[in-house]
């Protein structure tokens, strides 16, 4: 099931960008998402959310294909140019 991929891979980026074993940190008990993002402050929401959804805990809820995922990359590519454009005036 390429969704399990999908949550494989967002595990992997949890880690690599906070440190700590996706284990090692809490889970919402409403939602059953991973509390991560207090460990990277510095990520984007945008790429956070993007993480979130590459981890949702319904297989339903992930993205059906990479193609999903190729559209919100591009689509956060540009909302991060738009914002680096407002930032400069």
């Amino acid at each position: 099931v390429t969704q399990s991929d999908f949550f494989s891979l967002g595990r992997t980026f949890v880690y690599l960008l906070t440190g700590q074993h996706p284990v090692q940190l809490e889970e919402n008990a409403h939602t059953g998402r991973l509390n991560w993002r207090s460990h990277a402050p510095r990520v984007s929401n945008y790429l956070a959310d993007l993480i979130d959804y590459l981890m949702a805990p319904y297989v339903r809820e992930r993205p059906k294909d990479v193609q999903v995922i190729l559209q919100r990359l591009k689509f956060i590519k540009n909302r991060l140019r738009l914002r680096e454009f407002v930032n400069r005036l």
